[in-house]
């Protein structure tokens, strides 16, 4: 039902982490899809550790092509974005899953914080004042992947991604 859809790229820092609040979440995900892109740190044997399915690009694609490639690995019908250094709230899969049943893509909320767990901004929509309306939003993003949960219809049509 759920896939997770993670891209890594030296983050042994961060992580542990991310890994265990998916894992912590008060709705499992069903499958933890991991591209690392030719990390020279520890992140790939860290995640060995984890019930993940990592894969291992031959050469570096960069960060939107290793997106692509994560997310196309993905099987459920739900796939949740995240980058290696966020950590999510508890209930983040329940809640924007809830959402998910009247939507084909939800977008939530994020709190910034810096290595020291400090919060450098309490509210990205705060911040970034979203703005209704796809022209808006195609000149100015004011959304970020880490944040996105989508159906696979919209997966469908999104792939490939040009």
């Amino acid at each position: 039902m759920i896939s997770v859809a993670m891209t890594t790229y030296n983050g042994e820092k961060y992580i542990r982490k991310q890994i265990e609040s998916i894992l912590n979440q008060s709705m499992k995900v069903d499958e933890i899809i991991v591209c690392d892109d030719g990390s020279t740190d520890k992140t790939v044997e860290i995640l060995k550790e984890y019930p993940v399915t990592v894969y291992q690009n031959e050469k570096n694609l960069g960060y939107r092509l290793n997106f692509k490639k994560a997310m196309s690995l993905c099987t459920h019908e739900y796939t949740f974005l995240c980058d290696q250094d966020d950590i999510w709230e508890p209930t983040k899969v329940e809640v924007m899953l809830d959402s998910l049943k009247f939507k084909s893509l939800v977008v939530s909320d994020c709190c910034v914080i810096d290595q020291h767990k400090k919060i450098v901004c309490d509210s990205l929509f705060n911040s970034k004042i979203p703005t209704v309306g796809i022209l808006s939003n195609i000149l100015h993003n004011h959304y970020i992947g880490c944040c996105m949960a989508f159906r696979r219809e919209v997966l469908n049509k999104a792939l490939p991604f040009p």
